[in-house]
């Protein structure tokens, strides 16, 4: 992965957490960058932020939306994959 690659959560992941339905299977973002501080996460940009962003103000605070809105979202590294790579389709990768 790169950035500006299109991504979604890993098969591996959404197995894992049992996400068979819903949301988190359709999720597809644009990887802006790996994160400086803390190697292993990277700075995503959800397409769904923007519905989502009252509701996350709401649990998280403004400071947060404000954040990721600016930055992308922090996400574990090893959950999302490049989509149309075999780890977005297989599941023991």
């Amino acid at each position: 992965m790169k950035p500006g690659d299109r991504v979604a959560y890993t098969a591996k992941f959404l197995k894992n957490i049992g996400a068979h339905a819903g949301s988190a299977p359709e999720r597809r973002g644009l990887l802006v960058k790996f994160d400086e501080v803390s190697p292993g996460f990277a700075r995503v940009k959800w397409e769904d932020f923007e519905a989502r962003s009252a509701e996350l103000a709401a649990r998280y605070g403004q400071d947060y939306v404000d954040d990721v809105r600016a930055n992308g979202a922090l996400v574990n590294r090893d959950v999302i994959t490049k989509v149309g790579s075999s780890r977005f389709g297989c599941t023991d990768v």
